[in-house]
């Protein structure tokens, strides 16, 4: 496992997509606006300011085989905050605890991060796994948001999940 740098653009772009086209009801974006984001777009989002924002990637066997990214808030009386997001493992990958390796290193970088005190993520109230690997590693829920997303198969519910990093 490791942060992803330009050198892994071709291949977080290729396992984003799938994880986009196969579970359009886990994650805020859709196919079509990721298909928008050419290869130097790609390169450039991972090549950004680690203390800022970051991929980690879960290799097996030198394939992609996961991520999850983090992000921090850009204002200023909202940096103590930072955000989870893209956390996948691709189906061929799955069962091997993966997530959960990707999840506790992202929690360790973030707690190395200057000023975050808290991580926050949302999950589909479908994705009953994530869900309860999100609460085994300290996340609490804060709320549900109905109606969060809008798919070609109807609504999706998120649940609006926080870590206290000063406390847990």
């Amino acid at each position: 496992m490791r942060k992803l740098t330009a050198i892994d653009a071709v291949a977080f772009r290729t396992l984003r997509r799938q994880a986009l086209a196969g579970e359009p009801q886990a994650f805020g974006e859709s196919v079509e606006e990721w298909d928008r984001f050419t290869i130097e777009d790609v390169e450039r989002r991972l090549d950004a300011d680690p203390s800022e924002s970051f991929v980690l990637g879960a290799f097996e066997q030198e394939t992609l085989a996961g991520t999850a990214g983090i992000y921090r808030e850009l204002r200023m009386k909202r940096r103590h905050h930072a955000g989870v997001w893209g956390v996948y493992v691709a189906p061929a990958h799955r069962g091997r605890g993966l997530a959960r390796e990707l999840m506790v290193l992202l929690i360790e970088e973030a707690r190395q991060m200057a000023g975050v005190e808290s991580l926050h993520l949302t999950v589909a109230l479908g994705q009953t796994v994530a869900h309860r690997l999100y609460q085994s590693l300290g996340f609490r829920s804060y709320g549900v948001e109905q109606r969060a997303l809008k798919t070609s198969a109807g609504y999706v519910d998120e649940d609006h999940l926080v870590l206290r990093l000063d406390r847990a």
